[in-house]
């Protein structure tokens, strides 16, 4: 039950320090659909790294309940599992938290295009295959090998005994969970640089079908629910360019598009 807890109130930090920063940014160019909308204002490296942290912390939290109830379970010793338990829990977190190194380089990519970029043809072209090309990705045999792994508690209690269910043992365990979630899991966090990475209602869809996709016994059904829709989306994107800023929130910050530089 403190577990449980614990997790919900990390949880609950991580979508209260990214709702209260997505306010002052709801001007700032943080995706495809903002370019040319919105004002092109980077953050300090420390600072992207902090929210991209939180958001992860917001999302991936909730994820990661059953299968460290599970680890936890399996530990040898039931005095001295809150140690190993929250070691498991760090270890998951900072896989997912460390992504901000590499989540920076694309977030500079946008932020540099030039206002001009919104009447473009090869600014829609770009993000609906971005959305193509995650959709495409659910139905790969890496996205459905990762998440049968990702799945079964065996490999992450298998770790968690055989290394002596310590915390260090823990965090080992952890970051190799971690890893395997990563890997299937991935691709659907690159919406967020074409929808705007601080865009709330995309981030809780998102986690909403990490936590089914991870932890539902028929969840290939949504994976593949989740592939088409991207897919068509992607393709309406593509055709009917108007429809990207809408998708990214990007039509309430004044409608028309910015001009210059």
């Amino acid at each position: 039950m403190l577990t449980v807890a614990s997790l919900v109130t990390v949880a609950a930090l991580g979508w209260a320090y990214t709702i209260a920063k997505a306010d002052p940014m709801s001007s700032m160019v943080m995706g495809l659909g903002h370019v040319g909308r919105r004002m092109a204002m980077g953050m300090s490296v420390p600072g992207f790294l902090a929210m991209w942290a939180a958001m992860m912390v917001a999302m991936m939290a909730p994820t990661v309940g059953p299968m460290a109830l599970a680890y936890q379970k399996g530990l040898p010793d039931a005095a001295h599992r809150a140690g190993p338990t929250a070691g498991f829990v760090v270890g998951f977190l900072f896989v997912w938290s460390a992504t901000g190194l590499l989540a920076l380089v694309p977030y500079r990519l946008i932020l540099d295009l030039p206002a001009s970029a919104t009447s473009s043809r090869w600014l829609p072209v770009v993000a609906g295959a971005v959305l193509v090309g995650v959709g495409a990705l659910q139905f790969s045999r890496s996205k459905v090998g990762c998440l049968r792994a990702c799945r079964t508690p065996a490999n992450t209690l298998n770790e968690g005994t055989t290394g002596g269910g310590g915390t260090v043992s823990g965090l080992r365990t952890g970051l190799g969970h971690g890893w395997r979630c990563l890997g299937c899991c991935w691709a659907l966090m690159v919406i967020l640089f074409v929808v705007g990475v601080m865009n709330l209602v995309w981030m809780a869809l998102i986690a909403l079908v990490f936590l089914v996709d991870k932890h539902w016994a028929r969840a290939e059904g949504l994976t593949r629910v989740v592939g088409i829709s991207l897919v068509a989306l992607g393709l309406l994107v593509t055709v009917f360019p108007d429809v990207l800023p809408y998708i990214s929130g990007a039509h309430a910050a004044g409608g028309a598009p910015m001009q210059g530089m």
